[in-house]
């Protein structure tokens, strides 16, 4: 009694010898002489599109294979959005930086590159912009054989046919396209079906070469303001349908140096992940570095608030006053604000605030 099928066949060579002649065209058997498709036609050999349950399973996946863990998987698209003047694109440059570089990890998470190759399409900043930029976050280690497997396109003409050349000539395991809406190339961006077309070009990119694509976009307009939400950002709901991860970089409430990375949707990420922000500090230099705090995304929500951050600044000078340090007030002000607050930012704001009492050991 016969138990299962050969996947790798659909029938014996004596049932397809039994069967009329059939021509393949565009992948669909069809009769040679009337041209209809006949649903008795059998093909030898399995198609190279089918994939059967026993192959995959043996593959032995077990677990979903990431560039970025847990964030970014190796293939396919992705969205990081964000008010403006968050970083974004600073956090982007890092992150192809890192790949170039081969490095273990960025922003603490780790990092797993194949190619150490990263494309960055810039639609906002030209040559000079980006050498500048590059320059000031890379500082002494920007030296030009380093950096040879970062490149950066600024002419976004027929775009998809410059990358799918440009990556068949060198692989890379990113490309980031900054910004989504200046590369769309319609008015349309509300009509999902214009807008789910349109990437759905760029995932075909992806998984012909094998690579991620990553869109630097915007939020709609005061969503900074509100709770996350992947319902929050610009234009159709198809982009964030689209995407396997969709981040939100946004700026924290009472600290300038501060941001905060939100998995908004991931589809492969365990729900923990999507209920607290990273906490990053975001210095001078345009560098991003991991604080190791989390803040639950309920406490993002509102705008910034003059009273409350008056109230930090009056209790951090207070708080110097009495010979505190500035690493022990930013802990003292997260401990009674329930607030993230970096030595940094508290350092500006006690300056030239004199201690009334003798410094404690250690004091700043």
């Amino acid at each position: 009694m016969e138990v299962g099928i050969d996947c790798e066949k659909d029938g014996s060579q004596s049932d397809v010898e039994k069967k009329k002649f059939f021509e393949i065209d565009d992948e669909v058997a069809t009769d040679a002489k009337t041209g209809k498709v006949d649903s008795e036609a059998i093909i030898k050999e399995k198609p190279s599109y089918v994939f059967c349950a026993s192959e995959l399973i043996a593959k032995q996946v077990s677990e979903m294979p990431t560039l970025l863990k847990p964030f970014l998987p190796q293939v396919g698209i992705a969205v990081m959005a964000g008010s403006s003047d968050t970083g974004k694109s600073a956090w982007l440059r890092q992150l192809a930086t890192a790949i170039v570089l081969n490095q273990a990890e960025f922003i603490s998470f780790k990092l797993t590159a194949t190619h150490h190759s990263a494309i960055y399409v810039s639609t906002e900043d030209d040559e000079n912009s980006i050498a500048y930029l590059l320059k000031k976050q890379n500082g002494e280690q920007l030296t030009p054989e380093k950096f040879k497997g970062l490149r950066f396109i600024f002419e976004t003409d027929n775009l998809l046919k410059r990358l799918n050349l440009e990556l068949s000539r060198m692989p890379a395991d990113i490309v980031i396209v900054d910004t989504l809406t200046d590369v769309f190339g319609s008015n349309d961006f509300n009509n999902a079906l214009v807008v789910r077309s349109f990437l759905q070009q760029y995932q075909k990119l992806a998984l012909k070469h094998q690579c991620l694509v990553v869109f630097n976009h915007h939020l709609a307009k005061a969503k900074e303001y509100s709770v996350p939400s992947k319902n929050a950002v610009l234009g159709s709901m198809a982009i964030e349908s689209k995407a396997r991860i969709l981040l939100e970089l946004r700026k924290d409430r009472f600290d300038n140096n501060l941001r905060h990375l939100i998995a908004l949707k991931g589809n492969y990420l365990p729900a923990k992940d999507k209920q607290a922000s990273t906490v990053l500090q975001f210095n001078e230099q345009m560098v991003f570095t991991n604080t190791g705090k989390t803040v639950v995304i309920e406490e993002l929500a509102g705008s910034r608030n003059c009273n409350e951050t008056g109230e930090l600044k009056a209790k951090a000078a207070e708080l110097k006053k009495k010979g505190e340090s500035v690493r022990d007030i930013a802990k003292m002000l997260e401990k009674e604000f329930n607030v993230p607050v970096g030595k940094s930012t508290v350092g500006e704001w006690v300056k030239g605030v004199a201690s009334e009492e003798p410094a404690k050991p250690g004091v700043d």
